[in-house]
């Protein structure tokens, strides 16, 4: 398992270690903020330096407690370290089993419950992190109430959460809030770089994304920056919309695993996303709240467009593009939502009262 310092979120990992250190940790606590900045990464440094022999404080990386964590597949080889992680397990939810067995049932994951009913073998600390805590069904939030409100001696569960407001209130009343801010845009611009980035694509993946590391390397591994071109040869004068809808299936990405249809459905759902980005983006210039001049590379030709179209145009194909991606949610075929897409966006305002 990889675990490394994210950038821009060390001052608020220090200060959780320098609580551990005197005994003022919360033993329930719930990483919140945009998706992609670094909460996942920073849970996982906190947990280092938790687990470090040396700790609570700046993992050493090379004590016992260190290698153990940072060794084997996702998972870590730590004994006393938990990781509930619905994007490595491919779940769309993460189900009650993760957090408690239920009888006659057999799950191929430990559960949390499981996991703390047993003693610390390697430190004085068991720690489990959850990524993405959106996804605990409300069978499973309920589930983890009981350790929230009645935890094991040494537990620290740590939530990485993007979107709060679908944990239960009950979830949410009986943690410890942390707010993350994305590190910005001079960080998030170099994380892109070393991943090999041109630097005109990696300019739009930021301004796309508000400056969040994770979502523009996602982006970017999904093949953001050839959709970015395809915006642009669909507000092209004289394009062909049909022509432009079906290079859409034919562009590389990385989608993950999965049906052929569950595969369109993701790269449709990343397509509409980029587009709705541009509208918004869009919609700032055209009211003096944005730079037009700042644009440049995959994307520039469909930004420029939209903008001399104005603000009102903006809008409708903003709302319109809301409308399809949620289409794409709702299972409609593919190919007819992506059509019906770029027909809303080549009319523009027109029609429209």
């Amino acid at each position: 398992m990889r675990v490394f310092e994210p950038a821009g979120h060390g001052s608020s990992i220090e200060g959780l270690w320098r609580a551990a250190a005197t005994g003022r940790l919360s033993h329930a606590l719930l990483f919140e903020g945009p998706r992609g900045i670094g909460k996942f990464a920073a849970a996982l440094w906190f947990t280092a330096g938790l687990l470090c022999r040396a700790g609570p404080g700046r993992p050493c990386l090379v004590c016992p407690g260190c290698k153990q964590l940072a060794a084997g597949d996702w998972r870590g080889g730590h004994a006393d370290f938990l990781r509930i992680d619905p994007v490595e397990e491919g779940w769309d939810e993460i189900p009650v089993s993760a957090i408690a067995e239920r009888a006659g049932e057999r799950s191929s994951v430990q559960s949390l419950s499981s996991f703390l009913s047993l003693k610390a073998l390697e430190s004085d600390r068991r720690v489990v992190v959850v990524r993405e805590a959106e996804r605990l069904n409300e069978h499973a939030q309920n589930a983890l109430l009981k350790t929230l409100e009645e935890p094991a001696p040494g537990t620290v569960l740590v939530l990485e959460c993007s979107r709060p407001l679908e944990l239960l209130p009950t979830v949410r009343s009986r943690t410890v809030r942390l707010a993350f801010a994305p590190p910005g845009r001079a960080v998030a611009l170099a994380v892109l770089e070393d991943a090999g980035a041109p630097r005109s694509t990696a300019e739009a993946l930021v301004e796309l994304t508000d400056g969040s590391p994770g979502e523009s390397l996602r982006l970017l591994r999904q093949g953001a920056d050839s959709m970015l071109e395809l915006w642009d040869r669909i507000f092209a004068p004289g394009s062909d919309t049909l022509a432009c809808a079906g290079a859409l299936w034919e562009l590389e990405g990385d989608f993950g695993d999965g049906s052929a249809l569950a595969v369109s459905r993701r790269r449709l759902a990343l397509f509409l996303e980029l587009g709705t980005a541009l509208v918004h983006r869009a919609r700032r210039v055209a009211v003096g709240a944005g730079a037009e001049e700042s644009a440049q590379g995959a994307g520039a030709g469909a930004l420029a467009a939209l903008v001399r179209d104005g603000e009102r145009a903006a809008a409708v194909r903003f709302h319109r593009l809301v409308d399809r991606r949620r289409d794409v949610d709702h299972n409609l075929d593919p190919g007819a939502v992506l059509e019906l897409a770029l027909l809303d966006v080549r009319a523009g305002a027109r029609g429209l009262p």
